[in-house]
């Protein structure tokens, strides 16, 4: 992107990366459009998929899930899929416990920031239960206590099953 940046945008008058807003900017003014212009469009599709992340996480109870992404911002616009990020010593125990439940899933890879110079590639199944689609990204039990960075190197907003009920 950077690349890509660096060759666009000088024709837009930004010379410099600290020139260009941050995650956290884009988010916000993201989130200031749609409240100004879709605020009826987004929220009858975020209270379901909570609630179904929710009923999720409680079904997933042992690997300690945590709702990331969009729904666990407040800030999205109800299109993308319920993103949990579950915790295993062993990858694998995730793998068996879908087969366990007869839950078809399909299994992809996707990388993660684990520090600020550090990115990996952790496990990710996707699958649909109830017409909703659903990402499990399966992360080391110690991700619990150091979650993923977000783009800006901040740490990624995920929220718990009772913090997620508050909601």
């Amino acid at each position: 992107i950077l690349a890509a940046a660096q060759s666009v945008f000088p024709e837009l008058g930004v010379r410099r990366e600290a020139e260009l807003p941050t995650t956290e900017q884009v988010r916000e003014a993201a989130l200031a459009y749609r409240r100004l212009f879709a605020p009826a469009e987004a929220a009858p599709q975020l209270q379901p998929k909570r609630e179904a992340a929710l009923e999720a996480m409680q079904f997933l109870a042992a690997f300690e899930p945590r709702l990331a992404g969009e729904l666990a911002l407040d800030d999205g616009s109800g299109q993308a899929p319920v993103l949990l990020h579950l915790h295993a010593d062993d990858p694998d125990d995730v793998a068996h416990f879908l087969h366990d439940q007869r839950i078809a899933a399909d299994q992809a890879g996707q990388r993660a920031r684990v520090d600020r110079d550090t990115s990996a590639t952790f496990p990710l199944w996707q699958f649909q239960a109830g017409g909703l689609d659903f990402e499990l990204l399966v992360l080391p039990r110690a991700a619990l206590r150091q979650p993923p960075l977000d783009a800006d190197g901040q740490v990624a907003t995920r929220l718990s099953a009772p913090a997620l009920a508050r909601l």
